[in-house]
């Protein structure tokens, strides 16, 4: 079954639970709102979308914005956005570490998160196996300044999507604590 012929099974179920004029007016506000999403940006598929019963039609690729509007339009909702954007931390790379002879082995061990707030550790893992960069990243800028060059070898896991490294560490440091 593809798209359309979903659409139209939904269409025809509206349809089936409307048998009076006044369920035909009520099920008129509370229809389903579907939006075909498709590769193609042709007028022929445009309407084979809307025969099948969708609401709307956006081409692929999909932006972001584009898709918030169209659900805007049809749920006749408004977004409320936050006044200041969250900010990352500039990028950091490997290059960076190897320009100031830095080596990043070093700095990720056993022992690297060990002095760190068990509290802390429990927040971080669990945002590292929802794989939560946002919020791993915020942990990490909360580090203390003496520890700013460990910070920076995590943001550069976080950057390069390798949040095994940093689970394993942060176990480590779950269990020595545990064993303390």
């Amino acid at each position: 079954m593809d798209g359309y012929e979903a659409t139209r099974r939904i269409r025809a179920m509206e349809r089936q639970q409307t048998n009076t004029p006044s369920d035909a007016a009520m099920a008129a506000l509370h229809t389903t709102k579907i939006i075909a999403l498709t590769a193609s940006a042709s007028e022929d598929e445009h309407l084979s979308a809307l025969t099948a019963g969708c609401n709307d039609f956006m081409p692929k690729p999909l932006q972001t914005d584009a898709i918030l509007q169209k659900v805007s339009e049809h749920l006749s909702i408004t977004y409320a956005y936050a006044d200041t954007p969250t900010t990352l931390p500039p990028l950091v790379t490997l290059d960076s570490y190897k320009r100031r002879n830095v080596n990043l082995a070093a700095v990720l061990h056993a022992d690297s998160l060990r002095t760190r707030p068990l509290d802390w550790l429990h927040q971080l893992y669990q945002a590292t196996i929802n794989l939560n960069a946002e919020h791993i990243l915020e942990l990490i800028n909360a580090m203390p300044e003496e520890q700013a060059l460990l910070a920076e070898a995590l943001r550069v896991r976080v950057q390069e999507f390798d949040f095994e490294v940093i689970l394993n560490l942060v176990q480590g440091a779950i269990n020595a604590s545990d064993l303390a």
